[in-house]
């Protein structure tokens, strides 16, 4: 493995992005025999965790089989004697079951409760390792293409994330370089990535990562200057594209799941938005509301309740904006015992242009949107 000539940091970033993209990708394509239900005969779960072609109708139940028939290794990493993982998301009750034992089954709304992660595989095999079936329950009231599932091992994501910290140190340090000194330093850590990203092993690269940060590390004191924060969040669409007994079950679901965390892990902080959802635990779990309010008191969960609904801001004039803030600050302080500043829209699509004047009368010094 041959260090590359030296070369323009830019090629070398542009390099390691696609070979990590293309690492997370690498899983084998698979193809599916629809068992019932509407639509092709067979479907390609394609890299991205995509069916190719799609068909779902309303009130129909699609199942779909899948042999696992795999090759002993990919992209010159060895499938055989590692897990088979899956990470599945879908906007219907789905089931996913391996040679008939669950993987994964929720009678509820999943998307709802973000992605799962799930081993189908323990042990894999050169050749035959079972069957997927995966039934999606549809609804009689809407439909909407949406399923994923992704395939992937611990090797795989093992070579994707020595790339992707490759570029991302790279990357980095590419934005803190000022001076003369630094840039001519970037080249010389940047020459040392190999021109094919393909033969190295995982930890040959990683080798590689060692000597580029060592090379690396008069940046480290302005990298570790800079404050990162990661925000948790919840964002809970109230009616979309199911009915309100979802919306409840949700709230309460996701809410036990948080409180839960929470105890687990007692620097976790979080946010949540909606009064309307509040009102929700406060009405049909109250001892669940109590948990709330109790992490709201010890300033780990901050209500960014400003508005009652993240409801449109195009449409909505500014009167009704105005009743909006009036109740969302309200019920902050005289139901939660706490103020509200964070204007909270972050699956809004499009914002008025009264917004920021009316959220700041209100009393908000804070606007998150997407």
């Amino acid at each position: 493995m041959q260090p590359k000539p030296a070369t323009d940091v830019a090629s070398t970033l542009a390099r390691l992005r696609h070979a990590s993209d293309k690492t997370s990708t690498a899983f084998p394509q698979t193809t599916w025999t629809k068992v019932s239900g509407p639509g092709p005969a067979t479907y390609v779960l394609n890299s991205w965790g995509g069916f190719n072609g799609l068909a779902l109708e309303r009130g129909q139940d699609l199942v779909v089989r899948c042999a696992l028939d795999l090759p002993t290794s990919v992209g010159g990493v060895e499938l055989v004697g590692d897990a088979l993982e899956a990470t599945f998301i879908s906007h219907y009750p789905s089931v996913v079951t391996h040679d008939g034992r669950a993987l994964f089954a929720d009678e509820g709304v999943p998307i709802a409760a973000g992605p799962a992660l799930f081993t189908v595989v323990p042990r894999l095999k050169a050749g035959a390792n079972g069957e997927i079936v995966v039934r999606l329950r549809m609804p009689d009231n809407q439909v909407c293409n949406s399923c994923n599932l992704v395939l992937t091992t611990p090797r795989l994501r093992a070579r994707a994330e020595v790339l992707d910290v490759l570029w991302s140190e790279l990357w980095w340090c590419q934005q803190l370089a000022t001076t003369p000194t630094d840039r001519a330093l970037l080249t010389q850590a940047a020459a040392v990535i190999p021109e094919s990203l393909a033969e190295p092993s995982t930890t040959q690269l990683e080798a590689v990562l060692e000597r580029m940060e060592a090379m690396l590390a008069p940046f480290s004191a302005r990298a570790k200057a800079t404050a990162v924060h990661l925000i948790g969040h919840s964002h809970i669409d109230m009616n979309w594209l199911w009915t309100w007994p979802d919306t409840v079950g949700v709230v309460k679901r996701d809410s036990v799941s948080l409180v839960a965390m929470m105890a687990d892990y007692p620097e976790l902080t979080f946010s949540h938005s909606q009064p309307a959802t509040y009102e929700i635990l406060r009405t049909e779990r109250p001892d669940l509301f109590a948990s709330v309010k109790q992490l709201i008191a010890e300033g780990r969960w901050e209500p960014m309740t400003m508005q009652w609904v993240e409801g449109d801001t195009n449409m909505a004039s500014g009167e009704a904006t105005a009743r909006h803030l009036l109740e969302g600050v309200w019920y902050a302080r005289e139901v939660l015992g706490s103020g509200t500043s964070t204007y909270h829209a972050p699956d809004t699509f499009g914002h008025a242009g009264n917004l920021p004047q009316l959220v700041a009368s209100a009393g908000g010094t804070r606007y998150y949107h997407h």
